[in-house]
């Protein structure tokens, strides 16, 4: 079983990835780990749990937009008028040694699981993608990618429950999907501050009606 994580600049060896494509490897020696950690991309990387420090693959994810008039008619049709939101696989790339292992398929699975996952707290229409060469779009349109009308090497994916058919297989060799840990909200400092104890209030003295005061709002 292979893992997804996130891309830590302290466990995995980022400068012995190789993919054969000389800008991925760039972007991953030297400036992944700063855009992650400045929130422009998120970087998740693919390993073997029996050597974690080797990076098998990658793939970047950040939001994006598509203007509805790239879309096909009969999409256009059932949207509304304005740019989409969408989220954007930046890059994706898998070690040059480990060609022909479907590693690449295991790599978008992950990617739209995480957009699936994304959306049921963010809106989001589709997963846009940037093909860099021919061979790169027919691999993103065999998984049902669509072309831009005006932009044909950018591709998008229409998210939704029908997206399935593309995570499954790729969960099934994919334990690790790191999954955000549970956190413990701190209740807002105004909720902490501690309020004094109000006293007992006394009944009225017998005969007298008791007068009560509207509570002021805070």
């Amino acid at each position: 079983m292979l893992e997804e994580q996130v891309l830590n600049a302290k466990l995995h060896d980022r400068a012995a990835f190789r993919c054969g494509v000389p800008a991925l490897d760039d972007y991953l020696h030297k400036y992944a780990v700063q855009q992650n950690a400045k929130g422009l991309r998120a970087v998740f990387v693919l390993v073997d749990p029996a050597q974690p420090r080797t990076i098998l693959g990658f793939y970047t994810l950040s939001a994006g937009q598509v203007d509805v008039l790239q879309l096909s008619d009969a999409k256009r049709k059932k949207l509304p008028r304005y740019p989409l939101p969408c989220f954007r696989m930046g890059r994706l790339a898998r070690h040059i040694d480990h060609s022909g292992k479907g590693l690449r398929e295991i790599l978008i699975g992950c990617a739209v699981d995480r957009c699936l996952q994304a959306r049921n707290l963010v809106g989001a229409y589709a997963l846009l993608v940037d093909a860099k060469s021919k061979q790169a779009k027919l691999f993103y349109e065999h998984y049902g990618f669509k072309a831009c009308v005006d932009a044909p090497m950018t591709l998008h994916l229409p998210l939704g429950a029908a997206r399935r058919k593309i995570v499954a297989p790729t969960l099934r060799r994919c334990a690790g999907r790191c999954p955000p840990p549970t956190r413990r909200l701190a209740a807002p400092s105004c909720a902490r501050q501690s309020t004094p104890a109000q006293p007992a209030r006394q009944p009225p003295p017998p005969g007298r009606s008791e007068t009560i005061r509207p509570t002021a709002l805070v």
